[in-house]
């Protein structure tokens, strides 16, 4: 059993920062409060709100290798 975690793991803020980036697009996010999200989303609150804490290193262990290795690489051959 492998998880699947990236080698050099973001947050959301970062992923949506590095994709603005990309795509040469202004970035404008309210901060929202997390009773808010809590209020909004209930129990789902916590994919977005808890970290998962996981690693790639088993699987590296076992010869793969990440065809990009930061996110602003995958994010470039992807948008």
């Amino acid at each position: 059993v492998y998880n699947a975690a990236a080698s050099h793991p973001v947050t959301n803020e970062e992923l949506t920062k590095e994709a603005a980036k990309v795509l040469d697009k202004p970035l404008w996010l309210p901060n929202v409060p997390e009773f808010v999200l809590k209020l909004i989303l209930g129990q789902m609150s916590a994919i977005v709100l808890e970290s998962q804490k996981v690693s790639s290193e088993k699987i590296q262990a076992a010869g793969y290798s990440f065809k990009y290795e930061q996110v602003h690489d995958a994010l470039q051959d992807l948008l």
